[in-house]
């Protein structure tokens, strides 16, 4: 299971990673490059078994948002993660982002985006 946030970013792509992480309370612990990103570079953070990958927006939606969260099992893990925990998890993220970074945030379900407005 995959779950993906998108989102855009009033900032310099080299700040964008400590901004989200920031904005999550944890800071990224693995970048590396990946043929699928757009800047050929991402971000991520293992949390409760689970990945938080940040990159540029290759999936879906790239005339609207520019960056992409994916949220999903941590390959290099041995914790065992039921799907039942990813998608509150997503949903922590999304608020979380929505809150702290002052942006809208889209979650894609069942090919329609959920959207998450900055609280008041």
């Amino acid at each position: 299971m995959i779950e993906v946030l998108f989102f855009n970013a009033n900032s310099e792509d080299s700040e964008v990673a400590d901004l989200v992480f920031h904005a999550l309370g944890m800071p990224f612990n693995l970048e590396g490059s990946s043929a699928n990103s757009l800047n050929g570079e991402y971000s991520s953070l293992s949390v409760f078994g689970l990945s938080v990958k940040l990159e540029s927006n290759t999936y879906g939606y790239e005339d609207n948002y520019e960056y992409m969260i994916s949220i999903y099992k941590d390959k290099l893990t041995k914790l065992v993660v039921c799907d039942d925990i990813v998608l509150p998890v997503v949903k922590v993220v999304a608020r979380l982002l929505a809150d702290n970074l002052g942006v809208v945030v889209a979650h894609e379900v069942d090919n329609e985006l959920d959207i998450y407005s900055p609280a008041s």
